[in-house]
């Protein structure tokens, strides 16, 4: 299974349509689509073994059609033409061709007695066998399953026999999808907009994996904001493209391991091809936030297989550190992103509700003081106190001292903000951190209990930890140790 790569067609006419439908299926890093068992052998032999000569390009819509292409198909009961633009398709009238990609194309169209303006996704009579009908009208199916407001609506499904005409109307939306967004501002958005935008994602999520699916293919352009229908109103989010998601409720489904999505924003267990749950949507939408608030991704390469080796065997660098100069990033809010990157799924959160918890706690009570508002706060502070001096020395009377006193205190009551509740510790953080000894095979302990034999790789909680490494015939070592992302310890034994 293969995400849907829609690309645009620059002579078509009429109206911009949603990039969902009219964009490629648009992948930073590049690269081909990488096979589960390549990625795992890279993993398990180093990054050596892993070369891009070994990866041929997955091309699941021309299998597709290859397959299609033999189901037997009456020439009397097709048409001789596939419908286009200026047809009819039961009660629609095809208006304009909007996107079009290797097993599918997307019309906006019109029904005829409503006047209602629909998408249309059709699917191509060359793959219109049984296999690429189910594989086609799936998707439609899962993102029906799910009702929210912020998830694209499906709202008919015409199943044809083999060589007909299937396809599905969605509803149409008015808009740009968040990748758009994002180029068309050329720099980080608010982070109000931000916490906004991705809160209404996790919500409609949240609605996705309680129907038993994972989206598995969660990047920017696949979130839609939906322009306002009035003025002052913000954007409405909606979760689009449900085609490589997987339905947990169907175990044939399960025991098929695949590699789908855009290798820039899967998560390890899912570029390795193993178990795929809400968890990974979560890594995912971490990626996303982590793109929004930086800058940039977390994991960059010349190709899909640099970029999945780094995700695989790599921490991000903290957004504080990878920002440009200016952007100002919450400690609470890398805290957030962070523990959405953790290559262990059982370290990240374990719900789109609990991830939305904490991004709307963040966007209703943020911090109170930014880098900028402190620089005003201390000018007007210090030109109060120059007021102040001057207006001493003009001052003689001991009742205007009285009276200007009085007055000044009713001022600085007024502009003295009300005391903040004291803000909740975070549960420190698990990190990796890499092991090593000479010799090798000493015990690495924390706290009385043994966490591995070196050289090894052991989680830490973030901060400064003591460890002991014991082998038999040399003194133990202890070590204070910093734990951040990436500390690695070396230490030399002495008998």
């Amino acid at each position: 299974m293969s995400s849907i790569r829609w690309t645009r067609n620059p002579s078509l006419p009429l109206h911009t349509p949603p990039p969902s439908w009219r964009e490629a299926d648009h992948d930073p890093a590049g690269g081909p689509k990488i096979a589960p068992q390549e990625v795992a052998r890279a993993h398990r032999g180093g990054l050596s073994s892993l070369a891009p000569a070994s990866l041929p390009p997955r091309q699941v819509e021309g299998s597709e059609r290859a397959r299609c292409s033999l189901a037997p198909a009456s020439p009397a009961s097709r048409p001789a033409v596939e419908p286009r633009v200026g047809d009819r398709l039961g009660p629609y009238f095809l208006q304009s061709l909007v996107g079009e990609g290797g097993m599918g194309r997307v019309f906006r169209a019109v029904h005829d007695k409503l006047g209602r303006i629909v998408a249309i996704k059709l699917l191509r009579r060359s793959a219109s066998c049984g296999a690429g009908v189910q594989r086609f009208l799936r998707e439609a199916r899962f993102a029906n399953r799910v009702r929210h407001p912020g998830v694209v609506e499906i709202t008919d499904i015409v199943e044809a026999p083999p060589g007909g005409d299937s396809y599905y109307v969605m509803e149409w939306l008015e808009g740009k999808n968040l990748r758009e967004r994002m180029r068309e501002l050329g720099h980080p958005l608010p982070l109000p907009e931000i916490l906004r935008i991705l809160s209404e994602a996790a919500d409609a999520l949240q609605a996705v994996h309680e129907a038993d699916l994972v989206h598995r293919d969660l990047k920017p352009e696949n979130i839609f904001l939906v322009a306002p229908t009035s003025p002052g109103r913000p954007e409405r989010v909606k979760v689009i493209d449900f085609g490589v998601a997987l339905d947990l409720s169907d175990p044939k489904a399960l025991l098929e391991p695949d590699m789908v999505g855009t290798p820039s924003y899967v998560a390890p267990e899912q570029a390795q091809g193993g178990k795929v749950d809400a968890r990974s949507d979560i890594y995912a939408l971490g990626v996303i936030l982590y793109e929004m608030v930086v800058g940039r991704l977390p994991f960059t390469g010349d190709s899909a297989v640099d970029v999945i080796a780094q995700r695989l065997t790599c921490p991000p660098l903290e957004p504080r550190r990878a920002a440009g100069p200016g952007v100002h990033i919450p400690r609470r809010l890398e805290h957030i992103i962070l523990r959405c990157l953790q290559k262990d799924p059982a370290q990240r959160y374990q719900s789109m509700a609990e991830l939305r918890r904490d991004l709307e706690d963040l966007r209703l009570h943020p911090p109170l003081f930014g880098p900028r508002i402190r620089k005003v706060a201390l000018l007007a502070a210090g030109g109060l106190i120059l007021t102040a001096s001057a207006g001493a020395l003009w001052m003689r009377s001991d009742g205007m001292r009285r009276s200007m006193r009085g007055l000044t205190d009713r001022f600085e009551q007024r502009l003295r903000p009300p005391p903040a509740a004291p803000p909740a510790t975070p549960e420190p953080m698990w990190l990796e951190v890499q092991v090593d000894s000479s010799p090798s095979g000493a015990q690495v302990r924390y706290q009385g209990k043994v966490l591995g034999i070196t050289p090894c790789v052991v989680r830490l909680p973030e901060g400064q930890r003591r460890i002991e490494l014991q082998r038999a015939g040399y003194r133990t070592e202890r070590h204070d140790l910093q734990v951040r992302l990436g500390a690695r310890l070396s230490v030399r034994l002495s008998r």
